[in-house]
């Protein structure tokens, strides 16, 4: 059984990539002690039509970013600085 997690923040840049922050904790609750990218499934403020796969990349310091291309912005539809509902859940592959 596949574990979903809701979380809200808001969707950030780091250099030209917007992302949210997904902290250690919060990734745990999908996949325990994972330490490096994580391919994930992903929904924002529930407007896709599935999920979308992507990874979570690790920042080093236990918390991982969750990036979001534009395909997956213009789907929700949602840009820098707003804040977002996102459903995650671990992709097994």
């Amino acid at each position: 059984m596949r574990t979903t997690l809701e979380i809200t923040g808001q969707i950030k840049l780091v250099g030209a990539n917007p992302f949210v922050l997904v902290s250690g904790a919060q990734a745990a609750v999908i996949q325990p002690n994972w330490r490096r990218p994580m391919l994930v499934r992903v929904m924002i403020n529930g407007q896709s039509e599935a999920p979308w796969r992507t990874n979570m990349m690790p920042t080093g310091q236990g918390d991982f970013l969750l990036y979001l291309h534009g395909g997956m912005r213009k789907a929700s539809p949602t840009q820098v600085h707003d804040v977002v509902t996102i459903e995650l859940s671990f992709d097994q592959g």
